[in-house]
């Protein structure tokens, strides 16, 4: 069984890399699913990480909600991550 309660909220601090329309092409190309988990957020200017980080979960997270935080670059590794994280926070 899939974990399933779960969403991903991508943010793009105004880079210059392109880091984010290289993981919007990854999702649509590799993981078609997660393209309705996932909430694309560009921000128009650079307001650095913390702040783009902490804008990005106050609007798109519960307060209940547990928030894992990697940049673009970074990546989980495993099928079963996810539902190892959800038994250690039940």
């Amino acid at each position: 069984m899939n974990y399933t309660n779960y969403k991903v909220v991508a943010v793009d601090d105004n880079s210059t890399d392109n880091s984010m329309q290289a993981y919007a092409y990854y999702i649509y190309k590799y993981f078609p699913k997660l393209i309705g988990r996932t909430a694309f957020i560009t921000n128009e200017l650079s307001i650095g990480a913390f702040n783009n980080k902490d804008s990005a979960i106050k609007e798109n997270c519960e307060s209940d909600d547990i928030v894992v935080d990697f940049d673009l670059d970074d990546m989980l590794v495993g099928r079963q991550v996810l539902k190892i994280m959800n038994a250690v926070y039940q």
